[in-house]
């Protein structure tokens, strides 16, 4: 009898282990459950946030190439608009060096006629 009470506080002493030790793993086990789920959303919640972050990039990108080709158009412009103000400063010049001969003729000829 003192064997089957030491055998059976044995097994009781073993079973209260076995369920305690089961709590804690299941406790552990709903713990990891928890951080997985939570991993998984932060992770979906990342990828939506990329995709967009991807789109915007693209628009970007578009907009930046979109600028770049209307300021070579702008500068290509802007090269032609030197070219015509330096042919119309050479155009003035050679108009004022016109209009200065035609006064000294001008003058010439009224100074013959007195």
């Amino acid at each position: 009898m003192k064997n089957q009470a030491l055998i059976l506080g044995i097994l009781l002493g073993i079973i209260v282990i076995l369920i305690i030790g089961g709590v804690s793993v299941s406790v552990k086990l709903n713990q990891v459950s928890k951080n997985y789920q939570l991993a998984v959303k932060r992770k979906i919640e990342l990828e939506k946030k990329t995709q967009f972050l991807e789109a915007e990039k693209e628009a970007l990108l578009k907009n930046t190439q979109e600028l770049k080709r209307k300021i070579e158009e702008l500068n290509k412009k802007v090269e032609g608009l030197i070219k015509e103000k330096e042919n119309l400063l050479l155009e003035l010049e050679k108009m004022r060096r016109l209009k200065e001969k035609l006064e000294e003729s001008l003058k010439e000829e009224l100074m013959k006629k007195e």
